[in-house]
């Protein structure tokens, strides 16, 4: 793990020299020719413009990364039962979306151009001669991941996107402008790089290995879960599921829930990827955390800072069974007396306070420990993207939505729900798919809030997006929400569609 995200450090010098590859202006070069007197020079080279390239996207550092708390919640915060009160989030986290409002733009503008990056890398690899062949075929692997998670993550939000021919990125000269990629054009591009690059991964890495925290077989196979799940390939979706729980991974659900957020519980079976945090290296979870905790509250760590930015919607929180084990132990904070012996709660804060109260807009979605050893808002805890509970849930939605509720599928979603203390589900508790299909996309928001963006992603394949943004709204007041169903994808920013001379179209709605 330190080796890998040590060659992160090392290789983010490298970002200039090779984000210059796409967008300088440079002389005409035969751009196929690798100079190796200048770099890469060697095979450790080359590991170090894959891991500053791919990896850079694919981090939770601070404020930088795909999974970053500021970008991360562009994407997380668009659905019924999470809040972003910080300033500039809180107007988007109701759907009533606009062109260029912010964040809206943010994984367009942090991440759209490095699937060109992503490409010119891989065909750069292609070329080295003083490499290791299977070291180069898992390097090349590892860019084609990249472009097929990179491509993924962009398609659910903005929908089709432009995707550039290498021979047009490789030519200074070439001016074309490129329009959206068709619907076959996009799925050719999400599941060729992800099929091509899993053969040559490791199917995973253990804790403690040198190389954990790199791309894997797993990985691969749970972004394309996800993706076939979005497609309602309900066939293709349930053989990726069936293939996570293949025991050449490892995978299982351990057995206490909270273990899984703690610096003691990382590198626990259940993660299947997760952004590594070394201090003093890259930081992990401590901005989200920080941005969690409400500012009169005593986390018992005094140099945490607080900064009351993240929370559950109310009705989402009264919808936990008693004991349920999911938001107990600090993870969600919904009453507590302050620094200032203020006495929050529901009552105190929401139904007899106003939006000044730190629960006003519900409790404190903290779900990670606080670093004991913390600075500030630094963390040496690991981001977790995809984890098995969310694997074994959706292939328990793929085996309903083709047969029914099956023993198989109650099986799958109870072992989940008994983990957190819960008694588990029968037959007669799930009579026909619509029932079953209810229980599961609550125990799903019950098990993974606040993990990537799955909420918003359930509720758009299940055609409840615009209904449950209508039930959040209406519970808050805020009825600006005039409930479009464009709004189940984000505009294009209007930079991107001026810079391509109008040969981006921009999304229907806007």
């Amino acid at each position: 793990m330190k080796k890998h995200i040590e060659l992160f450090l090392k290789s983010t010098v490298l970002l200039c020299c090779t984000a210059a590859l796409g967008s300088c202006e440079l002389e005409s070069e035969d751009y196929n020719s690798v100079n190796d007197t200048v770099f890469p020079k060697t095979e450790t080279d080359a590991d170090m413009l894959v891991t500053g390239s791919a990896y850079e996207v694919f981090r939770m550092a601070g404020w930088s990364g795909i999974f970053a708390d500021d970008v991360s919640t562009s994407y997380i915060g668009a659905c019924d039962i999470v809040i972003s009160k910080a300033g500039q989030w809180h107007p988007f986290t109701w759907g009533n979306f606009r062109i260029d409002m912010y964040p809206l733009n943010q994984l367009w503008n942090a991440t759209y151009t490095k699937l060109s990056l992503f490409k010119q890398v891989e065909d750069m690899l292609g070329y080295l001669h003083y490499t290791d062949a299977k070291i180069r075929a898992r390097q090349i692997a590892e860019m084609k991941l990249a472009q097929g998670w990179l491509a993924f993550q962009l398609w659910t939000v903005y929908g089709n996107i432009p995707l550039i021919p290498v021979e047009a990125l490789n030519n200074p000269l070439d001016d074309k402008e490129y329009p959206r990629a068709t619907d076959e054009e996009m799925d050719e591009y999400i599941v060729s790089n992800l099929t091509e690059a899993i053969p040559d991964l490791d199917p995973i890495y253990s804790y403690g290995d040198p190389d954990y925290g790199r791309f894997t077989q797993a990985l691969g196979h749970m972004i394309l879960l996800r993706y076939y799940m979005q497609k309602r390939d309900w066939e293709k979706a349930e053989a990726e599921g069936r293939e996570l729980m293949d025991p050449k991974y490892g995978l299982e659900i351990i057995p206490k829930y909270r273990d899984l957020f703690t610096l003691a519980g990382e590198g626990n079976k259940e993660t299947i990827w997760s952004c590594v945090a070394e201090r003093g290296i890259i930081d992990g979870t401590g901005v989200f955390v920080s941005n969690s905790l409400p500012f009169d509250y005593d986390c018992g760590v005094a140099a945490c800072q607080k900064w009351n930015g993240n929370a559950l919607t109310w009705p989402f929180y009264h919808s936990f069974e008693e004991g349920d084990q999911r938001i107990t132990d600090g993870m969600v904070i919904a009453e507590y007396i302050g620094t200032s012996g203020e006495d929050h709660s529901y009552a105190n804060d929401y139904q007899n306070g106003d939006s000044s109260h730190q629960l006003y807009w519900g409790p404190a979605a903290v779900k990670y420990e606080v670093d004991p050893n913390t600075t500030g808002y630094d963390s040496d805890i690991d981001w977790i993207v995809y984890r098995y509970a969310d694997a074994i849930t959706l292939l328990a939605e793929a085996i309903v939505k083709q047969d029914g509720p099956t023993q198989e599928a109650l099986e799958l979603m109870n072992r989940v729900r008994t983990r957190a203390g819960l008694e588990a589900y029968e037959m007669a508790d799930v009579p026909d798919t619509e029932t079953f299909m209810e229980k599961l996309l609550e125990e799903r928001a019950h098990e993974l809030w606040w993990e990537n963006d799955f909420r918003r992603l359930d509720l758009l394949r299940n055609d409840l997006w615009d209904e449950k943004m209508k039930e959040k709204c209406n519970f808050y007041g805020e009825t600006a929400y005039i409930g479009k169903k464009e709004y189940e994808l984000y505009p294009i920013p209007t930079q991107a569609i001026v810079d391509s001379g109008n040969a981006i179209a921009q999304n229907p709605g806007y």
